[in-house]
């Protein structure tokens, strides 16, 4: 799997086999901020909340899909038409995801820009979601600006695309429950067909 440049690379190894232990079991090593990943606060504010801290309440809500495809940089003109309300969950749909597995993945990314960020704290919005690496490039400003306002973030999402057209969902965001500052997480949307 592809990691963030910097980080380990990941290993899953089998340690059990039914033939020979009567069961199977594995091992995982890796980086918390690998695949569909959720950022808590401790990421980048000290003493700031951990994954196992984070509510239910804000993991889980409305989702609201923001078409952001071919952008470099996703600005507040992006939410223009679109009513953002308080305790909404922001996907940016910017079939990045596409791009997994090649050398420019983590380098090519669009980003939010600081106003958007901005904006979206106004609005109240309880966590953005991104078909990206990252909602911000180093030194990485916009990770505490929004983890300050209480805006979780959730990174490397893919099949945003499959949600153009559908309307009203919710989102489900579950990570690991894990005394840490990121987990692995499966998430998805859930809509009338």
């Amino acid at each position: 799997m592809p990691v963030f440049p910097g980080d380990r690379n990941v290993l899953l190894k089998q340690t059990h086999f039914v033939e020979t232990n009567g069961n199977s079991n594995f091992r995982l090593d890796a980086p918390l901020h690998i695949g569909t990943h959720i950022d808590s606060p401790a990421h980048f504010i000290s003493g700031g909340k951990r994954i196992s801290e984070i509510p239910l309440e804000q993991l889980c809500g409305r989702g609201i899909l923001v078409d952001v495809r071919n952008k470099s940089e996703i600005g507040i003109e992006s939410v223009d038409n679109i009513e953002i309300f308080s305790g909404s969950i922001i996907v940016f749909c910017s079939e990045y995801f596409k791009n997994w597995g090649k050398d420019s993945y983590y380098i090519d990314y669009p980003v939010l820009s600081k106003e958007l960020c901005e904006y979206l704290i106004a609005q109240k919005v309880k966590m953005i979601c991104l078909d990206t690496p990252s909602p911000d490039k180093s030194p990485y400003e916009n990770h505490p600006i929004l983890f300050n306002a209480g805006i979780l973030i959730a990174e490397n999402l893919t099949n945003t695309d499959q949600l153009l057209g559908i309307g009203e969902f919710m989102i489900h965001a579950l990570p690991l429950k894990i005394n840490s500052c990121g987990s692995p997480a499966r998430i998805i949307a859930q809509y009338e067909i």
